[in-house]
């Protein structure tokens, strides 16, 4: 009877082992916290049991019992974290805003850019055309327009894709 009760334990701690294995916590996207703990005890016919409690906080600050508990070791901890969270959301912003600027830069310079090509194609062609190059203009014309009407449908295409 002792060795069935040993053989029991046995398979006992190879599947607390193995639970224990499979713990990993799942990648996880930045700014979630997770804090876990395990507790194991005993019965009185020997059997063990581990209760798990997990806990995720998603976003940049603690809890605020693990605040209190920063507070505990050294007054004023929580007031740093929080000064902390808004240096990093601060510079997040700032970042993305500098981002936004030179997205729409870029926009409009290649927006300037294709319509002084466009123009200068367009003004070659009546120059062609004038200087009696008739066939040269009009094929001059016909591909500083065909790129307008490209360009315009890119455009209309991109957007129907983002929307």
């Amino acid at each position: 009877m002792a060795s069935r009760e040993q053989k029991k334990k046995s398979k006992e701690k190879k599947k607390e082992q193995g639970d224990r294995s499979n713990l990993s916590l799942p990648d996880s996207h930045e700014g979630t916290k997770s804090r876990s703990s395990q507790a194991t005890s005993v019965d009185s016919e020997g059997m063990s049991s581990i209760l798990l409690t997990e806990t995720k906080i998603s976003g940049p600050l603690p809890s605020p019992n693990v605040l209190r508990d920063y507070d505990a070791v050294q007054p004023g901890f929580a007031e740093r974290i929080f000064a902390m969270a808004e240096k990093e959301q601060g510079a997040r912003h700032k970042f993305a805003n500098r981002t936004n600027v030179a997205e729409n830069f870029g926009k409009v310079a290649g927006l300037c850019l294709a319509g002084v090509i466009t123009l200068v194609g367009i003004g070659g062609s009546f120059f062609l055309i004038y200087a009696d190059k008739s066939l040269e203009g009009f094929g001059t014309l016909l591909i500083a327009l065909a790129v307008l009407v490209g360009s315009a449908a890119y455009r209309h295409r991109i957007s129907r894709v983002k929307n």
